[in-house]
């Protein structure tokens, strides 16, 4: 993220925390940050996605966008982020859930996978905490 883009974002509402979940364990494991912006109602992701090329503390940016809202939830968008020249573009991703019955978790599929499934949680919702 560029010094001008940098200067642009907003403050998040609230920051969240992100996670693997192996399929067949369950056990979970931490993947990132997710942050609420009630301005934009999305959420941007800051992901780390085990790539073998990718720094300790490189996050890959995305998106979490609302489609469409129903009886049984909410089912969203993800995007990518791409920067070039200065400007952002988004990809789609893959798609995202959150159930009426379950409000606490977003359960996330991306395109790409690694086995695990990526759950964004309110129950490690971190109030007021630094990005």
């Amino acid at each position: 993220m560029s010094l001008a883009q940098k200067k642009q974002w907003k403050s998040p509402d609230e920051i969240y925390q992100l996670w693997w979940q192996n399929q067949k364990t369950g056990r979970r494991l931490y993947a990132g940050r997710a942050y609420y912006h009630e301005s934009y109602g999305d959420y941007s992701i800051h992901l780390h996605m085990f790539d073998s090329t990718q720094k300790k503390d490189q996050f890959d940016s995305y998106y979490l966008r609302p489609k469409q809202c129903c009886e049984e939830g909410i089912f969203f968008e993800v995007q990518k982020a791409i920067y070039k020249e200065g400007r952002v573009f988004r990809l789609e991703m893959g798609s995202a859930f959150q159930s009426h019955l379950n409000k606490a978790e977003i359960e996330i599929d991306l395109f790409y996978g690694n086995g695990h499934q990526l759950i964004l949680t309110e129950k490690q919702k971190l109030k007021g905490a630094q990005a």
